[in-house]
C-alpha cells in the first residue's frame, strides 16, 4: 500500500510538472500585453519600460519559466495583474469557498445518487424506476447556470424567500442565514451529481444482479436485504467509485458558472475575471491548484476501492 501511494504521488508530481509547463507556455501566447494590463493604456515609454523590465519580459521564455517555477515551489506565484496583490493570498481567500461547496455537494450527491440507483435497480420496470430514471436523465442534461437562473427567478425574485447573491461563513452571519445563502448553489452543483451517481449505480447493480453468485445467495434462503447490501452493493459500487475523482474534478471546474450566477467569491469567479483581464500569474496558479486537487481525488478513489472491496489489492503489478 505504501509503495503504491508513493508511486502515485510521483506520478502526480510528473503530471503537475507537465501541466505547469503547458500552462506557462500557452498563457504566454495570449495576445495581450501584461504591461498595459498592469499600468493601463496611457503609459509613457519610460513607465512602459520600467514595468516591462520589472516583469522580466526582456528575458527569454525558458528563463522566465524556470524563474517562475522556482518561485512557485516556494509558494510565490507572483503578483496579480488585476488585483495588484500576491496571487497566493488572493487565491487563499477563495479556494476554501470553492472546496467547501464542492465537498458539500459531493456529500449530498453521492448518498442520494446511490440510494436512488439502488431503488431503480431493485424496482426495475416499476413506477419508481421509471420516475427516478426519467428525472435523472433530465437533470443530467440541464446546464448548471440555467438551473441557477431558474432558482434565482423563482425563490429569489418571485417568492423572495432566499437571498440572490453572496456568501459568508456561518460563524460570521449565523447558521440560518448561511443555509439560505448556500441552498440554491448547492442544488445547482448537486443535481448533476445525483443524476450521474443514480444512473451509474443502477447500471452497475443491474449487471451484478444477473450474476450467478447472486442467484446462489438467494437460493440459499438469504434475506433480500442481506443479498442486496452484502452481495450486490459491495460489487456494484466499484464502478461507482470511479466517478468520485472525475466528479470532484468536474465540481471544481464547473463551479465557475454557479459561482458567477450567485456572485460567490470563489475560484470560479476569480478565474473568469482573470481570464477576462488577462491576469496570467493568477490563471497559472489556479490551473495548477485545480490539477493538484484532481490528482489527490484520483488517489483517494483508488484507496476507496480497497475499503469497499478488500479483495482488490493496490500492488504495483495490478495497478498497471
Amino acid at each position: 500500500m505504501a509503495k503504491y501511494i508513493l508511486k502515485r504521488i510521483a506520478q502526480t508530481v510528473v503530471v503537475i510538472i507537465i501541466v505547469a509547463i503547458a500552462t506557462f507556455f500557452l498563457t504566454s501566447l495570449i495576445p495581450s500585453d501584461p504591461v498595459y494590463v498592469i499600468g493601463g493604456e496611457d503609459l509613457t515609454q519610460e513607465q512602459y519600460d520600467a514595468i516591462y523590465y520589472s516583469l522580466g519580459l526582456d528575458k527569454p521564455l525558458p528563463v522566465r519559466f524556470f524563474n517562475w517555477a522556482a518561485n512557485a515551489l516556494k509558494g510565490d506565484f507572483g503578483t496579480s495583474y488585476v488585483y495588484h496583490q500576491p496571487v497566493w493570498k488572493l487565491i487563499g481567500s477563495r479556494v476554501t469557498t470553492t472546496l467547501y461547496f464542492s465537498f458539500l455537494s459531493m456529500l449530498i450527491s453521492i448518498p442520494i445518487g446511490i440510494l436512488f440507483g439502488m431503488i431503480t435497480a431493485v424496482k426495475r420496470g416499476k413506477k419508481a424506476d421509471t420516475i427516478i430514471t426519467l428525472l435523472a436523465n433530465i437533470s443530467s442534461c440541464l446546464p448548471q447556470f440555467w438551473i441557477g437562473i431558474c432558482l434565482l427567478f423563482i425563490f429569489g425574485l418571485k417568492m423572495r424567500i432566499l437571498p440572490t447573491y453572496g456568501f459568508d461563513w456561518p460563524w460570521k452571519i449565523g447558521l440560518g442565514e448561511h443555509l439560505k445563502l448556500i441552498i440554491m448553489p448547492l442544488i445547482c452543483l448537486s443535481l448533476g451529481g445525483i443524476a450521474s451517481f443514480t444512473r451509474q449505480t443502477r447500471s452497475s447493480m443491474l449487471e451484478v444482479i444477473r450474476q450467478d453468485f447472486v442467484r446462489t445467495a438467494r437460493s440459499k434462503g438469504l434475506k433480500e436485504k442481506k443479498v442486496i447490501f452484502k452481495h450486490i452493493m459491495r460489487n456494484g459500487l466499484i464502478p461507482v467509485i470511479t466517478m468520485f475523482g472525475n466528479r470532484l474534478a468536474f465540481m471544481i471546474g464547473g463551479s465557475m458558472f454557479v459561482e458567477n450566477v450567485f456572485a460567490i467569491p470563489g475560484m470560479g469567479t476569480l478565474m473568469l475575471k482573470c481570464i477576462n483581464g488577462s491576469d496570467l500569474p493568477t490563471i497559472q496558479a489556479l490551473v495548477l491548484i485545480t490539477t493538484a486537487v484532481s490528482c489527490v481525488a484520483y488517489i483517494l478513489t483508488d484507496l476507496l476501492y480497497v475499503i469497499v472491496d478488500p479483495r482488490i489489492s493496490l500492488t504495483s503489478d495490478q495497478s498497471n
